[in-house]
Order: structure tokens, then sequence, then C-alpha cells
């Protein structure tokens, strides 16, 4: 997992464009709240860590027309809003161009509302709350993003947090000699606040992670059991073999982050290497 890149841009003059862009009806609704909308983008962009603490959006649920046409800013596409949701997309670090930060395991086609709109309408086009996700995170996501006042999900422009390695597995034999099962778990750094590892243990289990990552290894655990097999005939000692799993972790997690599943099971693999060789044999 990696931080997702923001599009930058003058959240202000970015809203204002779009209301200059409405026609009449919308605009005629949209340009006396401006300056309040202006507001609630100071707060996201100086004050988020405090947002999840906010009983409520700026326009109450009466004032209906208003929240209408703010979320309408991103349903109802202008010129200027079509442009920058591309673009939204297109400057993304090439993994993420293929891969969800969600998840690591599918495309991202569609932007989630990291605040959801419908309960925060002011910020439904604003930039830094749009994030690049696949369907399926961005339906189990849906409008959960606390509970109470904890966030349940990684916000991938915001958090710092990826750098810490707090994603690990482990195998688990059978002792029959066949090939053993992978868990994936989550284990919290000593360097990472613990709030910071409520986001990330929230954020897992609420995608189903875990099983996701079992699931998907355990599919090819034997075909890198048998990469381990040729080390083995080749004559390869156990250091030289757990150096050159490292080594794929190393590369792999300098490019998809050191919480990347697919990475993590060469670590893993290097761990458990004395046992794996017995399966071997």
């Amino acid at each position: 997992m990696i931080n997702s890149k923001c599009y930058q841009i003058n959240e202000h003059i970015f809203f204002l464009t779009i209301v200059g862009e409405k026609q009449n009806k919308a605009k005629n609704i949209l340009t006396p709240i401006t300056a309040r909308v202006l507001g609630t983008f100071n707060e996201y962009l100086t004050r988020f860590s405090t947002l999840s603490a906010k009983a409520g959006s700026e326009f109450t649920l009466a004032e209906e027309r208003e929240r209408s046409h703010l979320i309408g800013c991103y349903k109802n596409e202008t010129a200027s809003s079509s442009f920058v949701k591309g673009n939204i997309f297109a400057i993304q670090p090439d993994v993420l161009k293929v891969l969800c930060p969600y998840c690591m395991l599918d495309r991202p086609r569609t932007l989630d509302h990291y605040i959801p709109k419908d309960e925060f309408p002011e910020y439904a086009m604003f930039v830094r709350n749009l994030i690049p996700c696949c369907y399926d995170c961005n339906n189990k996501k849906d409008e959960l993003w606390r509970n109470g006042t904890l966030r349940q999900f990684i916000h991938y422009y915001n958090d710092n947090i990826l750098n810490h390695q707090f994603l690990y597995s482990e195998l688990i034999f059978n002792g029959s000699g066949s090939i053993p099962r992978i868990r994936h778990f989550l284990r919290k750094p000593v360097a990472m606040a613990r709030r910071d590892f409520q986001v990330a243990s929230s954020h897992f289990e609420n995608l189903g992670l875990l099983a996701a990552y079992d699931d998907s290894l355990n599919n090819r655990l034997s075909t890198e059991i048998q990469l381990i097999l040729t080390y083995v005939i080749a004559g390869l000692s156990d250091q030289v073999i757990t150096d050159l799993l490292g080594s794929q972790f190393l590369n792999r997690s300098r490019t998809y982050g050191v919480n990347y599943f697919e990475a993590i099971i060469y670590q893993t693999l290097a761990n458990h290497l004395a046992q794996v060789k017995l399966v071997l044999i």
C-alpha cells in the first residue's frame, strides 16, 4: 500500500469556477452560500483531524435545495469538474493506476468521497475528499467513514502511516507434508500511534482484506514453494535462499509499499524457510 497523489488545485477558486459554470437556477442557489462552503474547505485543509468529531454538515437537512445543488456539483458535471475528475486519475503513481489504494486487489475505476457527500454535501466536489478506488471498496465503504469520533478508513492523501509495516503473515503447517496455508494479521509497530493503528485495523476489517489476501495467496503458495525447491536443488545455502527471498520482499515493497501482501509473502517464506524445506523433503 502506498499513498495516493492529490491533484493540486486551489480548492476555493475551483469551487467558484464550478458555480460560475452552472445554469441560472443552480447558480442562484449556490452563489449566496459560497462563503459558507469555502469556510468548510479551510476546516478540511487545516483541521482535518478534528472533522471526525464534528456533529454534522454546515448545511442542515432543512436546507434541502442547497444540499442538493452542492451534491450536484459532483453529479452534474461542468467542463471544469469533468476535467479535474479525469486528472485525479491521470496523476496517480503508475501502481495506483492499476491497483486500488484501499485494497491493492482491483483496478480503481471510481472516486470515493472519503467524507460522504450525503452527510457533508459541501465536500461533494472537494478534490482532497475524492480518492480513486475500485467499485468493490467504494460499495463496501459506502457512507461509513467514522464510528463515533474514530475514523474507519485510511485517508490516502492525508494519513502518513504507510511507511510503517503493520501487515504480516505466517504459514500454518498441518504436519502431513502438504502445502501450508497462509494467514495474514496486523501488528502495531512500536513507532506507530495507537489511534493510527486503530484506523488501519478498522480499514482492513471493514473491507475484509485479511481474508481476501489469504484467499489470493493460498491459491499460489505452491508456486512460490516450488521456487524455493529450485533453489534447494541448485545447492544454495539457507542463508543465500533467505537473502534471495528478502530481496524479493524489498524490491516489491519499494514499489508497492511495505504493507503490500504480495511483497510480504517473501518475508514470510524467509521466516519459515526451515519448515518449508521439510515440506519439500
